[in-house]
């Protein structure tokens, strides 16, 4: 099997080396990781992989990447079609909303197949949007868009999907969001995701520190609201928003929101302005309905506590909304079309009306998206397992080409039930002993945690933050 992976060219930002820890965390650390400890699958791959001239300098080192064809393209490649002095984000919207000219798209695809000699991939993995040229490179290419699914922070595991449509706008979830709402589950099945959204919702609330916060916060408003907030550079985001900035979209729904609506912001660890330069404090004098919780940056993954008690969430690109589907709560989309698929209404103009009407009954949308789109996060290091989904799409895809039935049942959702479950359970209970111990112990602990994952760790967690921060 040929997989090329494409990872966007085009640096970002003033940072050149933004996506270099994706390369390692979604391609080194899991997928060449997973086949490098398995002799007898790795010898069924070829593997290629293209990125940007800083991004191949800053991975080549990495032992994951041995053997692996790393081909870069330079930004004057990439920017060559295009009027000098026009910005990346232009070139990428264009390229992955299918408004590139056919002179524009039919450079890139020849730029591709010109570094790719004469080699053909079987399937393209695409870590961002795929761009148009890269989906019409050839029709008996397979192009897969990964990223992370409904799981990817505390307490629960990273989850991923592969999605043969695209991402935002354009996946699979918004093509055939039609059937999947209209997908028909067993009484059993339904029975299974009743008691899977009850135990997450039970140990989540065990040693939940914002129920309080919330108590107060309903004895001076009717409704409360969540909104997390992100971070712009990357093309998953950039290419959904309807605001030039976070803060910009973090203003027009306190300019817009009734004043009996409580907005919970929370921040993206990867863009917490709202807690630097007293920009909380200002806009709290402002907007008496605006909350913000500085303790909370505390946590990497602060929104997922707010959802047992709040009434809707206001979303852009978070997976946070599609875990307010196991909650029950309204999800309200302020993106191009991300969340079209689960949202409940199309921007705040009538909030108040969306949060009066009853919950729509979604179980049959969050069953089929967890039993037949999801993959967890201990079946990605899985060589075997690996293959196999990818050798099955392929063929599907030679077969049939993309339609609904594309997605087979992956998962038993007993069985995905009872393990997330238990996960939760060791980590919340992991998480609650280690706050009980005394500091000293605390200290030793963390820092012999932090050596014995040190490499993934520093890839994970101080790389990124150092590329946001523009220390990179």
């Amino acid at each position: 099997m040929k997989i090329l992976f494409y990872l966007e060219p085009i640096t970002m930002l003033e940072r050149p080396y933004l996506f270099a820890p994706i390369a390692n965390d979604f391609i080194g650390d899991w997928f060449l990781n997973a086949f490098n400890t398995n002799e007898k699958y790795s010898k069924k791959l070829d593997v290629k992989l293209i990125v940007s001239q800083p991004v191949k300098e800053k991975i080549h080192i990495n032992k994951d990447f041995q053997g692996v064809d790393i081909i870069s393209i330079s930004q004057d490649e990439m920017f060559s079609p295009f009027e000098k002095g026009t910005h990346y984000t232009e070139i990428v919207n264009k390229a992955t909303t299918r408004r590139l000219t056919d002179n524009q798209n039919t450079y890139y695809k020849n730029l591709i197949l010109d570094k790719l000699k004469g080699w053909k991939p079987d399937i393209i993995m695409t870590i961002n949007p795929s761009p148009q040229f890269i989906r019409d490179l050839d029709k008996d290419i397979l192009v897969l868009d990964l990223e992370s699914a409904i799981f990817s922070r505390y307490p629960f595991m990273r989850s991923f999907y592969y999605d043969a449509c695209g991402m935002g706008s354009n996946n699979f979830l918004n093509k055939y969001k039609d059937k999947i709402s209209k997908f028909k589950i067993s009484k059993k099945e339904n029975q299974q995701i009743k008691y899977f959204k009850k135990q997450v919702k039970k140990e989540l609330c065990k040693y939940n520190s914002v129920k309080k916060t919330i108590s107060e916060l309903r004895k001076k408003f009717k409704y409360v609201v969540l909104l997390p907030l992100q971070f712009s550079g990357v093309p998953a985001i950039d290419t959904e928003m309807l605001f030039e900035s976070q803060y910009a979209c973090l203003t027009y729904v306190l300019d817009n929101v009734p004043k009996d609506c409580a907005v919970i912001a929370t921040e993206h660890d990867f863009n917490m302005f709202v807690s630097k330069d007293n920009c909380a404090e200002k806009l709290k004098k402002k907007y008496p309905n605006f909350v913000h919780i500085e303790k909370m940056n505390a946590f990497n993954s602060a929104s997922i506590n707010f959802l047992p008690y709040i009434d809707g969430i206001i979303n852009i690109t978070s997976t946070t909304a599609i875990q307010a589907l196991l909650f029950d709560i309204k999800i309200i989309s302020l993106a191009k079309g991300f969340n079209n698929w689960m949202a409940d209404a199309q921007g705040i103009d009538n909030i108040k009306e969306i949060l009066k009407k009853p919950t729509r009954n979604k179980n049959n949308i969050l069953y089929w998206y967890l039993t037949h789109y999801v993959t967890l996060e201990k079946d990605v290091y899985n060589a075997e397992k690996v293959y196999k989904k990818l050798q099955g799409y392929l063929d599907k895809f030679k077969a049939e080409g993309i339609n609904f039935s594309f997605y087979t049942k992956i998962n038993d959702m007993q069985e995905f039930s009872d393990y997330v479950i238990e996960y939760m359970r060791k980590k919340i209970r992991n998480k609650r002993l280690f706050s009980g111990l005394p500091f000293l112990e605390k200290i030793k602990n963390y820092i012999a945690k932090k050596l014995k994952n040190a490499g993934k760790l520093h890839r994970k967690s101080e790389e990124y933050l150092n590329i946001i921060k523009g220390k990179i």
